[in-house]
């Protein structure tokens, strides 16, 4: 942070100076000395490198293939992205402790859900260094809430470990009943890390 937000260091926040990090890449062939206005994400990152390597991309992946906007820096593949904080590594106690995060920009809008704190909307066009939180701006609501929405439904998309009800319902805006039972469960994805194989042969059962 450098001092930004009278912040030091990186940590449970989800302003830019700490979630809009430089990408820089060198395709071989492709444009050279231009910049892309496109939203990406680091989760992106394997599932462009699968593509360039003509191999399928699982399911369990849950970014997508950069290779357009590499090929053509004019084009997109994201709409928004989706930025999320749980805690500092198991081994820093010293800095804190559980803080889940999770956040959505469209490029202009940025939502960031603090399950434990006061939630937070920037309009980085008309407030590039985030210092008027519009989360109660009653101007902003429908572009809030359609935001909001977004994050909720890529909770349940991706399996966030940490969904419950309670990013559905936040002071400003309700769009789920709390429950604790009464979901419905899903096939695991294909490629799930910890699917087990069937076997075949002598040994199987």
């Amino acid at each position: 942070m450098l001092g930004a937000h009278g912040l030091f260091t990186k940590g449970p926040m989800m302003y830019e100076e700490v979630t809009n990090v430089p990408f820089i890449v060198r395709l071989p062939g492709g444009p050279e000395g231009v910049a892309s206005e496109a939203l990406v994400s680091q989760i992106d990152l394997l599932p462009t490198f699968l593509d360039f390597a003509g191999i399928e991309q699982p399911e369990s992946l849950h970014g997508q293939s950069l290779r357009p906007v590499l090929e053509d820096p004019d084009t997109k593949v994201h709409d928004h992205i989706f930025i999320s904080f749980n805690r500092f590594a198991i081994n820093h106690d010293q800095f804190g402790a559980f803080y889940p995060i999770r956040s959505v920009c469209d490029g202009r809008f940025k939502l960031a859900i603090n399950l434990l704190d006061r939630d937070e909307l920037y309009d980085l066009a008309a407030d590039p260094y985030e210092t008027n939180n519009l989360i109660d701006d009653p101007a902003h609501a429908e572009i809030r809430n359609r935001l909001h929405e977004l994050i909720v439904e890529e909770m349940d998309r991706i399996r966030d470990p940490f969904r419950a009800f309670e990013w559905a319902n936040r002071p400003w805006n309700q769009i789920r009943e709390p429950f604790y039972w009464g979901g419905q469960n899903r096939t695991p994805p294909k490629g799930f890390p910890f699917e087990p194989e069937v076997l075949s042969g002598p040994y199987s059962r």
